[in-house]
C-alpha cells in the first residue's frame, strides 16, 4: 500500500463528517457562542456597555428569574413523570391486543401531535375557561383558573400532556414489539399471568426509551413557551424560556435575555449528563 493511499484513507473519515462539521459549526456552535457573549453586555442594539457577569449577578436577586426557575423545574416534575407514566402504562396495557386495536391507539393519541400548539393551547383555554368551560362544568364548581401559580401550571401540564405522549406510546409499542416471543412463551409455560409478565419481563426492557424520552421531555419542558403564551401569560406562570423571550424581545433586554438563555442551556446539559450516566450504569 503506497504511502498516498495510506493518508487518503485515514483523511476519507474526516472527509465525510466535513459537511455536518461545517453546518455544525455554522448554526450551532457559533450562535452558542454569541449568545454567551451577549449576555456579558447590557443591550438593547442601540447602546452597548460591557458589564462582564453583572447580569448574571442581577438574576440571583431578581425575583422574576427566580420565580421562572422554579416555575421551570415544577413543569419538569410534574409533566415528565405523568407523561412518561401515561405512555408506558398504556403500552403495556394494549400489548396483548390485537394489532388492530394497537394501531387504533397509537393513531388516536398521536393525532393531537398533527396539531399545532397554538391551536391546541387555544382549545384548552376554552376547556378551563372559567366561565363556560367543560371542566368546571364536570366538577360542578366556578375554580377561577388561572388567576395564581398552581391555577395556572396544573391545567398548563394537564393540557400539554394529554396533547403530546403519543409518540412516547409510539416508541414503547415499538421496543415490546421487539421483546422475544420466546420468553414470552416460557413465562406462560411456567404459570405466569400477564400481569406477571408485563411488570417482569416487559416493563425492564422499557428501561432505556423511558431514561431517553424523560431527558427529551425534560428538556422540551425547560423550553416550554406557547401553552403559557396562549394559556397564561403571567410572571407566576411562565418558565425560563418565557422569561427570556419577554426580556429580549418584549423588553428589548438582550443581554439579560442570553443570560437567561445561558442559564437554561447549562441545566439541560447537567441533565443530559445525569441521564448519560444513568444509562451507562444500566448498561454495567
Amino acid at each position: 500500500m503506497s504511502l498516498s493511499t495510506s493518508i487518503n484513507k485515514r483523511l476519507l473519515p474526516y472527509l465525510l463528517l466535513a459537511p455536518a462539521l461545517v453546518v455544525y459549526v455554522t448554526f450551532s456552535l457559533i450562535p452558542l457562542a454569541g449568545v454567551f457573549r451577549l449576555s456579558l453586555y447590557r443591550t438593547n442594539f442601540i447602546k452597548t456597555s460591557w458589564v462582564g457577569l453583572g447580569n448574571y449577578a442581577k438574576l440571583l436577586t431578581d425575583e422574576k428569574f427566580l420565580g421562572s426557575l422554579l416555575n421551570s423545574f415544577l413543569y419538569v416534575i410534574l409533566t415528565v413523570p405523568l407523561s412518561a407514566a401515561l405512555s408506558v402504562l398504556v403500552a403495556l396495557l394494549i400489548y396483548n391486543t390485537s394489532e388492530k386495536w394497537q394501531n387504533f391507539a397509537k393513531v388516536a393519541v398521536y393525532i393531537p401531535g398533527f396539531v399545532g400548539a397554538i391551536i391546541l393551547s387555544s382549545v384548552w383555554l376554552w376547556i378551563w375557561n372559567t366561565d363556560a368551560g367543560i371542566v368546571n362544568n364536570l366538577i360542578g364548581k366556578t375554580v377561577p383558573w388561572f388567576t395564581n401559580r398552581w391555577l395556572s401550571i396544573i391545567p398548563i401540564v394537564i393540557s400539554s400532556v394529554m396533547s403530546g405522549w403519543g409518540h412516547s406510546l409510539i416508541i414503547h409499542n415499538a421496543v415490546l414489539k421487539g421483546v422475544s416471543k420466546e420468553s414470552i412463551d416460557a413465562a406462560q409455560i411456567d404459570g405466569a399471568n400477564w400481569v406477571q409478565i408485563k411488570m417482569k419481563i416487559l416493563l425492564p426492557q422499557l428501561y432505556k426509551a423511558i431514561v431517553l424520552l424523560s431527558l427529551l421531555g425534560v428538556a422540551g419542558t425547560f423550553q416550554m413557551f406557547y401553552w403559557i403564551e396562549f394559556m397564561a401569560p403571567y410572571d407566576y406562570a411562565g418558565t425560563l424560556m418565557w422569561r427570556m423571550y419577554k426580556t429580549a424581545f418584549s423588553f428589548s433586554k438582550y443581554g439579560r435575555g442570553s443570560a437567561y438563555a445561558v442559564v437554561l442551556m447549562v441545566i439541560i446539559l447537567i441533565v443530559a449528563m445525569i441521564q448519560r450516566k444513568m444509562m451507562t450504569r444500566r448498561e454495567k
